[in-house]
């Protein structure tokens, strides 16, 4: 059926598959009941004053959404099922003037005050370990009934950071809404409930939750997509130039596109709104659309194109509505078999109301067909020509490979007469398959996630609503794979600390995928602490972008050509686990892992996936260690003396190994870090072995310009990468300080042990000879039980070195606390509190004075303790037991 001149067939809108959002592990997914309690709030009915109170999850969500979750579930809770968790603690928050749906139930009576003059009041009331939401709560004297149960939203709720998939778990989901008397979730004004903002997902889905009538609404005013799936939604809105909406077995009051598209599958808009659908500006396409209603189903302005493919519209009235059931108003609508009826078999006189420049026409009942009880419209467009004539065909086509998986398509842009182009792949059935919608005024298009190594075929195709251009065919081939590597795996470097300082091994280790749990993972390494970090280079055979996986317990972080992708060495985060870096196919990328060990157990693994690569442990064919075959380097002399005066010293590097065919260039690495030292100057940062050549001298000037420092150590390194180097690739000179004055003779604290944090029984007494221990989940003696409370008190006489102003130090971790006294002053005192705190105080050289520290911990884990000590000469460390002189119990 056409009313004005159209084409003979249905608009062929472009189609789009609804987008997969990719799925979380279930065990990363985030409840949201990790974030309640809900608030209860209070709603009271305009027409009779009762009230009744629900459970409010707004700002539950909203926290839920910003924590950085990738994937929010609402675990299964029917109205009327409380299931709150047992140990949560429920708001009572009282609004001003607001209603929902209402009980009669509400014993009590009304409140005897003005809905609108009410102040906002909150109370808390504990849930015991028995206890959930109760049934009933006080206010204002009156008992009010608790509707519990499902989840009810106040607000809006932004849609933002990492979330893209909120999952209902078929809950019971309800729209809460301050308004009239009436179902205010049918009222236009209202606001919706989810908003979507910019984020890190491309595209984000809200699904299966069980709703009705006090279902929420969402507002798209994002670039991103958004995906409405498996539930029932008050309406859906969009900001002009926001991006796509993909609708998927829902059930909507309304829905509207202002100018925005939207692709829809089984679709089943009811309630009272009017219209239904409004397609105002943008692109609509549905398939399968049914709804019962007596109001206008559609209405498409503003130069909308609206396709139905499959309808079935049925009037809850058994009479014939006088509403128009479609309306195209200078726009363009078609339907690829529509049916209507009531139980008189006739639900509309007017079918289509169609009006072009100015001139309107209509599709009557009586020009349907009959289809038994119904009546039904094979085939009906109305389609509004852009311009007067068929938009030019694309000019200039080519097409290139940009990778592994991805090409692009170029043309002379803009196409004349065209409302957009469509580009379409040819599929192994020499069908051709829409993969992208992009406007006239473009002239490329990238498209991605395809086969290494395959051969394809687009055609761009220029539409309007005035018809379709002859359309231009390029042909192009994506990057074929490299073949696997030749690699051995990466370098390993295992320290026997969690700060990356005391290198006990080195060693190829052929993947990342150890398991150690609490062994050690290395020779010299204890299992309780040690840190590692692994280095060398990916050698990727795809040119596409890499998604790396690191699957750890332990803090760890990855570094690929010096990006960040993953950090979680300080703080664990499960949702920081992975990052994505373009990588070429044959160009060497450099990686880093560094993870350290405290409490979990020990076990990492790397893994990386891309569009040409299933989810796998990086193959040890892809990775390659530092400096493979480079040769080892000597130092001479191995020891010099720092001095007060300024003195300049020669050394002498030697090469063993065989000649380089290149310039072989050394750095400098000086006590563990990449930076020069401050005791000593070079002529230039690094020297130079040519080809050849066997030994090379350099200069090194020491000076001594701080009294009292330690002896320190001087590694020459193999450059680019000092300080990463396996040791066959380095040489020490060890630099010793002598104006140090003599240490003392002392041997340590005369250590006391107690049962319970107030020194309640002795348990035993020993020598400690260190001021620094991290004893974690071991006992300090074996008169303790590490899983219960325990305190300690250290005593000693105290030598100084300088008489200057000295700087106490006490740091304690774990769960209990500590004190320090200088002579009988107590001058720290952390009792209640973990940390750091610190005291100055003046001591005399050589002139003893008592001290004592007094400690407490009343928990399994996390027992630290360090005292230590600084002054202007004296740098800071833990006190040395040397100037410490044990003295007994007085």
């Amino acid at each position: 059926a056409l009313l004005f001149p159209s084409p003979p067939h249905s608009l062929r809108l472009p189609i789009k598959e609804t987008p997969e959002v990719p799925w979380d592990d279930p065990a990363e997914w985030t409840s949201i009941l990790k974030f309640g309690p809900p608030k209860l709030t209070q709603l009271t009915r305009q027409s009779d004053g009762k009230s009744h109170m629900v459970e409010d999850w707004t700002e539950a969500l909203q926290k839920a959404i910003d924590s950085g979750a990738t994937t929010i579930y609402f675990p299964n809770r029917s109205i009327d099922q409380t299931n709150i968790p047992a140990t949560q603690t429920a708001e009572v928050d009282e609004p001003a003037e607001t209603e929902s749906e209402f009980s009669d139930d509400t014993s009590g009576g009304s409140p005897t005050d003005d809905a609108g003059e009410k102040k906002r009041r909150k109370k808390a009331k504990p849930a015991g370990p028995s206890e959930a939401i109760p049934d009933r709560v006080a206010v204002d004297g009156k008992s009010v009934k608790v509707k519990s149960g499902g989840y009810g939203i106040f607000g809006e709720v932004y849609l933002r950071n990492k979330v893209r998939r909120i999952i209902g778990m078929e809950s019971d989901l309800e729209r809460i809404v301050a308004g009239t008397e009436k179902r205010t979730v049918y009222q236009e004004e209202l606001t919706p409930d989810f908003v979507l903002e910019d984020g890190e997902a491309p595209a984000v889905i809200v699904e299966r939750f069980n709703t009705w009538y006090s279902a929420p609404g969402f507002y798209q005013r994002s670039k991103r997509t958004l995906v409405v799936s498996s539930m029932s939604f008050y309406e859906t809105v969009s900001q002009k130039g926001a991006g796509d909406i993909f609708l998927h077995d829902v059930r909507a009051a309304h829905i509207a596109t202002n100018g925005a598209n939207i692709w829809a599958r089984q679709v089943n808009p009811e309630g009272w709104h009017e219209p239904r659908i409004l397609v105002d500006g943008g692109l609509f396409w549905v398939l399968g659309l049914k709804t019962e209603t007596d109001a206008t189903i559609g209405i498409v302005k503003n130069g909308g194109r609206a396709e139905v493919v499959g309808g079935f519209f049925y009037a809850n009235k058994g009479q014939i509505s006088p509403k128009t059931m479609w309306v195209n108003d200078e726009s363009s609508l078609s339907f690829n078999y529509g049916s209507w009826k009531t139980r008189r078999g006739k639900a509309f006189d007017v079918i289509v109301r169609e009006t072009r420049d100015g001139i309107t026409r209509e599709i009557r009942h009586a020009d349907a067909l009959p289809r038994g009880e119904a009546s039904a419209l094979a085939l009906y467009t109305g389609s509004k020509p852009s311009g007067t004539a068929k938009p030019s065909t694309p000019q200039g086509a080519t097409a290139r490979a940009d990778g592994s998986a991805a090409v692009t398509l170029r043309w002379q842009a803009p196409v004349a007469g065209a409302d957009g182009l469509a580009i379409e792949r040819r599929d192994e059935q020499g069908n051709f398959q829409l993969a992208r919608i992009v406007p006239a005024d473009a002239g490329n298009a990238t498209l991605d996630r395809l086969p290494a190594g395959t051969a394809h075929t687009y055609r761009i195709r220029a539409f309007s609503g005035a018809g379709e251009a002859a359309s231009a065919l390029v042909t192009v081939t994506t990057d074929a794979p490299l073949p696997p590597g030749n690699g051995t795996g990466l370098t390993g470097h295992y320290f026997s600390d969690t700060e990356f300082r005391n290198l006990r091994a080195t060693r190829t280790d052929a993947a990342l995928e150890f398991d150690w749990q609490h062994n050690a993972p290395a020779e010299n390494l204890k299992g309780d602490k040690y840190s590692v970090r692994w280095t060398g280079h990916l050698l990727p055979r795809f040119s596409e972008p890499h998604t790396f996986f690191l699957d750890s317990e332990l803090g760890a972080r990855l570094f690929v050509n010096d990006t960040l992708l993953v950090d979680t060495l300080t703080q664990y985060d499960k949702h920081a686990r992975r990052g994505t870096l373009l990588l070429r196919a044959g160009e060497r990328a450099s990686i880093r892992i560094e993870c350290v060990k405290r409490d979990a157990p020990g076990s990492i693994r790397l893994k990386w996936k891309s569009v040409n690569l299933p989810e796998e442990t990086v193959p040890t064919s892809q990775l390659q260690p530092d400096f493979p075959g480079l040769p080892s380097v000597s130092l001479n002399p191995e020891t010099l003396d720092l001095r007060e005066n300024a003195g300049r010293t020669t050394l002498r590097i030697r090469r063993k190994g065989p000649a380089p065919a290149t310039p072989l260039t050394l750095g400098i690495l000086t006590s563990g870090d990449a930076v020069r030292g401050t005791h000593f100057t070079l002529p230039a940062d690094t020297i130079t072995l040519q080809p050849g050549e066997e030994t090379a001298e350099f200069q090194i000037e020491l000076v001594d310009n701080k009294r009292g420092e330690p002896d320190r150590t001087l590694t020459l390194a193999l450059a680019p990468h000092p300080g990463l180097l396996p040791a066959g690739y380095r040489s020490v000179l060890k630099i010793a300080d002598d104006d140090m004055p003599p240490a003392g003779s002392g041997t340590g604290w005369h250590a006391q042990f107690f049962h319970g944090e107030n020194f309640d029984a002795p348990a035993g007494e020993k020598l400690a000879g260190r001021s620094d221990f991290d004893w974690d989940k071991k006992a300090p003696h074996t008169g303790l039980d590490p899983a219960k409370p325990y305190s300690l008190r250290w005593r000693a006489d105290l030598e100084p070195l300088f008489t200057e102003t000295y700087k106490f130090t006490v740091k304690v971790g774990g769960y209990g606390g500590a004190r320090l006294w200088v002579g009988d002053k107590l001058v720290i005192d952390c009792w209640d509190k973990k940390g750091a705190d610190s005291a100055f105080v003046d001591l005399r050289a050589g002139h003893r004075v008592p001290v004592r520290v007094e400690m407490k911990h009343n928990r399994f884990y996390g027992a630290q303790l360090a005292v230590q000590w600084s002054s202007p000469s004296q740098y800071l460390q833990p006190i040395p037991a040397s100037q410490l002189h044990p003295t007994p119990t007085p």
